[in-house]
């Protein structure tokens, strides 16, 4: 797994709601020997359509080492749309894990 990787999986076990506020710190790679703080806070509510369906989302705000927004389900706790600088990513397909 990747660092983006592992923080949308960690963002997605947190308590979101309006008013969420909270600092990351994440080791830098190559060597991990240097960290970065991240900010994440939810910004607002919005309802994303991607190929799989419409989803009732927390938008939130990634600020400070790594800059992005990231949109996280309320009832699944997926990530139907996340972007970062000129890029977007959009949730094409679910699979569940047997």
């Amino acid at each position: 797994m990747t660092v983006v990787e592992h923080f949308l999986y960690l963002i997605r076990m947190e308590h979101l709601e309006n008013g969420y506020y909270k600092e990351f710190n994440f080791a830098l790679l190559p060597n991990a020997t240097q960290t970065t703080a991240v900010g994440v806070e939810v910004v607002g509510e919005d309802n994303v359509g991607v190929p799989v369906g419409s989803y009732d989302c927390w938008v939130l705000d990634v600020s400070g080492g790594w800059q992005a927004r990231i949109w996280v389900s309320k009832g699944e706790k997926i990530v139907p749309k996340f972007v970062e600088g000129d890029l977007t990513y959009i949730l094409q397909e679910k699979r569940y894990w047997q």
